[in-house]
């Protein structure tokens, strides 16, 4: 029985590359602070060519630019996140934007690659206080990223 990987194959993801990614825990506005990091992960393996580049499940580290918990008069909880990096399967370290607003119990998700908003934005009616399990939005490559992969037949 043969193998089904290949030979070692460089490949290069260009900048704005789609990364689909999904929160996995709670996010508690009134438990988070600016200046905090928290972690999504890939939600999908992520190929070029024949070659895996990104695996299911690998942490993205997100920083929280802002966090508002609700207020009086129902004024809604506001999360602020700006994606920062993932890292591709040959370990190499891939800086990440993307912005996504999300509203009350609709998840209105908007992706956008080439922005000049940097930051992912969370916008949550005033009795939710929590970004749930399993949104999911996607983060761009901000730069273009050389690296190596076992190429999959």
């Amino acid at each position: 029985m043969g193998s089904a990987l290949g030979a070692a194959e460089s490949v290069t993801i260009p900048v704005d590359y789609p990364i689909p990614i999904e929160s996995t825990g709670v996010v508690d506005a009134h438990k988070i602070c600016a200046n905090d990091t928290i972690h999504f992960v890939i939600s999908e393996n992520l190929r070029k060519g024949n070659c895996i580049v990104f695996r299911k499940g690998t942490p993205v580290t997100l920083l929280v630019r802002e966090s508002v918990p609700s207020g009086s008069l129902g004024r809604p909880s506001r999360i602020l996140m700006e994606p920062l990096s993932t890292r591709a399967v040959d370990g190499h370290l891939v800086f990440l934007k993307g912005s996504v607003r999300v509203e009350g119990e609709d998840f209105d998700v908007e992706s956008v690659g080439v922005t000049a908003m940097c930051c992912l934005g969370v916008f949550l009616k005033g009795s939710e206080q929590n970004l749930g399990r399993g949104l999911g939005t996607v983060a761009f490559t901000r730069h273009e990223t050389a690296m190596t992969c076992e190429s999959q037949r």
